[in-house]
């Protein structure tokens, strides 16, 4: 029997820990999805991708693939889809996907501006509720112009008393929670959070 002598850990060996965040178990019980993080030893930039695992036998499976951070699976009541969130088209903004359990390509649920919350299917599996930041029109704006860009905010027009979040900073005009109707692919405001609200 061959002994491979010890060694102490190298930076370069932190490269090779690949991280599981985010397991979900299906409804029936039968899989996990779960997310394995990774980071890119040139760019040192992380990714994540989807990855399914069978309680029955134990096998595991990717289910998604790529260069881009893939987070939060969430089981539709049927145990046969998985919402989740991805930058795949866009680095800087993720977007609400769907995907079978079998795999296959996921399809993009949304076209939104802003920061993600939480998610939930409801009980029949026909809508998504998520909770959303909708950035502002005149942010958009400015990051848009690259002029406006390099000169930054110049004045903020403050007209509630809740206008400020620790750690999250200026909070957006609109506060709302958006239910997704996935036959209709439309989104409409469930209801607004918040206080002060006009």
């Amino acid at each position: 029997m061959t002994i491979t002598p010890q060694r102490p850990i190298q930076a370069e060996d932190l490269y090779r820990i690949q991280t599981l965040t985010e397991c979900e178990i299906s409804p029936d019980g039968k899989w996990i999805a779960f997310c394995v993080g990774r980071v890119d030893p040139k760019t040192e930039k992380k990714y994540s991708n989807l990855w399914l695992v069978s309680t029955v036998d134990g096998q595991m499976r990717p289910l998604t693939a790529g260069d881009h951070h893939d987070s939060q699976p969430r089981w539709s009541p049927d145990g046969w889809m998985i919402a989740f969130l991805s930058n795949r088209a866009d680095e800087r903004q993720p977007q609400l996907y769907l995907i079978d359990r079998d795999g296959g390509e996921a399809r993009k649920l949304t076209d939104l501006k802003g920061n993600f919350g939480s998610f939930a299917w409801s009980s029949d599996g026909t809508r998504l509720a998520c909770q959303f930041r909708k950035t502002d029109a005149e942010v958009l704006e400015r990051e848009a112009d690259e002029r406006k860009k390099k000169l930054g905010v110049v004045s903020q027009r403050i007209t509630r008393l809740f206008y400020k979040w620790d750690g999250a900073g200026f909070l957006p005009q609109e506060r709302c929670l958006w239910p997704r109707l996935l036959a209709q692919r439309q989104w409409k405001i469930l209801s607004y959070f918040g206080i002060a609200l006009p």
